[in-house]
């Protein structure tokens, strides 16, 4: 660790300066550097199917690199001699600049076992396919795959849970496990929030969009002025109003008492759930909604979801959930919750689901010349 505070003293805060990405690039090369742990289990993020078979003997990492002749600064070079050489770019308080990863990969052609990363804080879109590009991967993710990491040297233990800490307070650190204790007042508990934000950032870094996403508006994190009780990906209609004043609904992520009548079902669990479902809340008669709703169910969502009304009577709810409390024994707690998420959306949208349930509820809307009602809010 020999030099390690001195390069960081280069980097502290000023007048008009703010480096905090070229800060935390020198950390997380320390570690990289001080723990061949650490190093493998990151390149099992970003090599996955080399990983294994790489020798981490003669591993060079270095920062802020410049390339000379080419005017290139490189954030972070790992480079594995004669195997691979991966230049990863860090992005914490800045966008990704698309422009400046091609210049990268062109200075990357030059090499036949060179390649191309970046890592970011926050989801955003970036449509880059290249052979060079390895992917943009997310820093909460490296976060959640380093807590897991038991071998660490006694000598690195300091820096690595420094290093986590400090990936927290950025936003960006690993998820912790929910605690039974919190699931009696879930709206009470700040850290229960803060670990649904945590989870709700990783589907909405990696969930796909939905195909007509532009019809819809998009809200993630707790679903105002609907909180306490809702907290994920939303994607509701109208896409001018509040999410209080929607007729259509599609939410990935967390429902929690105290539930508003408009949305609790009736056999929706007393404790917080983890929930893919989509509502619709309509001007005609709920029975004839119900059955409409029936007959525009793909077998695939059938199989596995539930239809049930909302406990006011008013609207149809179309949902796959999953009481938060039958994970908490699971040692890979968020992993499992995460996937099954996940795993309720891709069914959703494999069928085309949501989009067919939206278009039938504006075609509905159409035909019977009646505007459909939102949920009465709040």
């Amino acid at each position: 660790m020999s030099g390690f505070f001195t390069r960081l003293a280069r980097y502290r805060g000023g007048p008009g300066r703010e480096s905090i990405e070229d800060f935390f690039t020198e950390v997380v090369a320390e570690l990289l550097r001080s723990e061949p742990a650490v190093l493998r289990e990151t390149l099992r993020v970003l090599v996955p199917k080399e990983a294994d078979g790489l020798r981490l003997e003669g591993v060079d990492i270095t920062t802020q690199h410049i390339e000379a002749g080419g005017g290139l600064r490189f954030d972070l070079v790992i480079r594995l001699p004669g195997q691979l050489t991966i230049l990863l770019e860090n992005k914490i308080a800045s966008p990704i600049g698309r422009e400046q990863l091609l210049r990268y990969l062109e200075f990357a052609r030059k090499s036949r076992t060179t390649k191309l990363a970046a890592v970011v804080r926050e989801p955003e879109d970036l449509d880059l396919r290249d052979a060079l590009f390895l992917g943009r991967f997310f820093w909460a993710d490296l976060s959640q795959v380093w807590s897991r990491i038991s071998d660490i040297k006694n000598e690195n233990r300091y820096l690595m849970d420094q290093v986590q800490i400090f990936m927290k307070e950025l936003n960006m650190g690993a998820t912790e496990p929910f605690r039974a204790d919190e699931m009696k007042a879930a709206h009470l508990w700040f850290p229960f929030e803060q670990k649904m934000t945590a989870l709700v950032g990783k589907l909405d870094r990696s969930l796909p969009p939905l195909e007509d996403r532009e019809a819809f508006k998009r809200t993630v994190g707790p679903i105002k002025p609907c909180q306490p009780g809702f907290h994920g990906v939303l994607y509701s209609s109208p896409k001018g109003e509040a999410p209080g004043d929607a007729v259509f609904w599609y939410l990935c992520g967390f429902v929690y008492p105290p539930y508003h009548r408009w949305f609790r079902t009736p056999d929706c669990s007393p404790e917080p759930e983890c929930t893919a479902c989509i509502a619709l809340w309509s001007g005609m008669a709920v029975d004839d909604l119900q059955a409409r709703v029936a007959e525009c169910l793909d077998p695939s969502v059938k199989e596995c979801f539930q239809v049930t009304l909302s406990d006011d009577g008013r609207g149809v709810i179309v949902h796959r959930s999953r009481p938060l409390a039958t994970f908490l024994e699971a040692s890979d707690q968020a992993d499992q919750i995460y996937g099954f998420l996940k795993e309720s959306h891709g069914i959703l949208t494999a069928s085309g689901q949501v989009q067919r349930l939206y278009q039938m509820l504006r075609r509905q809307s159409e035909d019977s010349g009646q505007e459909a009602r939102g949920a009465p809010a709040l």
